[in-house]
């Protein structure tokens, strides 16, 4: 009988957006990323308020990716965090820890460390693989996104087809 050893990668992302963290932190809600996110899709399961909150369970399927399902995990409106856990159908588990700290000059450094999990031998090979130059460019483009959002009100618009932050899927 062979035994499964899972292997984890951590990745981690900061960056100073041009906003206060009361501007931001709302938009970090399954609901709200429909406003600036082209191509999000999410089928909120379970919120007593209908929008992010402590123990709340939505799935999300972006194009050419799989349906994961999120929960939740912390959610903090006086520290401006939230915590998500995720579970990928393609063999793995992802954590992702957000969190905003203000600068004083009316701007935010918006912090984002995913810790991937693999749950199956090929989710161990999506973790092996998904190297800090694919990571960075999902980031930038989820950025650069939101800073375009808080900017003009307007959603960024690339195309599905364009998608780039959504690199979480062997699939994208």
């Amino acid at each position: 009988m062979k035994t499964f050893q899972a292997k984890r990668v951590t990745k981690h992302f900061t960056r100073t957006i041009a906003a206060s963290r009361s501007e931001i932190f709302p938009l970090l809600c399954p609901v709200r990323e429909h406003e600036w996110i082209d191509g999000w899709t999410c089928e909120m399961i379970y919120s007593e308020t209908g929008v992010a909150e402590n123990n709340c369970v939505f799935k999300t399927s972006f194009p050419r990716g799989v349906e994961e399902t999120w929960v939740v995990s912390h959610y903090d409106t006086e520290g401006f965090e939230i915590r998500f856990a995720v579970v990928n159908p393609e063999g793995y588990v992802m954590k992702l820890d957000i969190s905003l700290q203000e600068r004083g000059d009316d701007s935010t450094d918006m912090s984002w460390t995913n810790n991937f999990t693999g749950l199956t031998p090929e989710g161990n090979e999506f973790i092996a693989n998904y190297d800090g130059e694919t990571y960075a460019a999902a980031m930038q483009g989820l950025f650069a996104a939101l800073e375009h959002y808080l900017r003009t009100g307007q959603m960024l618009k690339i195309g599905p087809r364009h998608i780039k932050w959504h690199l979480f899927s062997r699939r994208s």
